[in-house]
Order: structure tokens, then sequence, then C-alpha cells
């Protein structure tokens, strides 16, 4: 499939309709403060924040791939697992939300 019909395919989902039936990636993230986005839960090696960062990261490359954007402009890193920030605050936390689409 060339790029192109693919593109076309995923603008016709458009954000209102999800494929999958649940809420939009930045959907589930509402009501998420930031007491919970780094909790770590026994067993679990990643809190919110890190899920939310690593999946802000991969819509990033697969719409760079698509629409052919310039490699390394996400704004975090390491690119795959971004780090949190030095400051873990209720301001950095929405900032990064903004990044998952």
């Amino acid at each position: 499939m060339r790029d192109e019909s693919l593109q076309r395919i995923l603008q016709a989902l458009g954000p209102k309709s999800q494929w999958f039936g649940g809420p939009s990636p930045a959907g589930s993230l509402r009501g998420v403060d930031i007491e919970l986005a780094t909790r770590r839960s026994v067993g679990l090696k990643h809190c919110i924040w890190e899920l939310a960062l690593h999946t802000a990261y991969w819509e990033y490359a697969v719409r760079r791939s698509l629409e052919g954007g310039p490699k390394g402009a996400f704004p975090r890193s390491p690119s795959n697992w971004p780090l949190l920030p030095e400051e873990c605050n209720e301001r950095t936390w929405a900032s990064d939300r903004q990044l998952v689409k």
C-alpha cells in the first residue's frame, strides 16, 4: 500500500471515530493528576507518564514516516522511552500530555 493511500485512510478515520471503540490516547490521560502519572505500581516497569511519552514518541515517528517530516524533531529524549523531566510537577505533566495526540 502506498503511503498516500494509507494517509487517506487514516485521515478518513478522523479523531472522533476511533476504530477500536475506546478513548483516544490523549483522552485516556484526561483526569490523570501528577500523583497518579508518576506512581510506579509493584511489578510494573513504567509509570503512566513514561507510557504517555513512549506513546507520543511513536505517534510522532509514524506521522514523520508518513508525512516525511524532519528526523530528530521530537522535543524529548532519548527517543522511544523519553526520560521524565528533572522537575515533575503539574506544569511539566500538562506540557508532556500535549505531546500525546
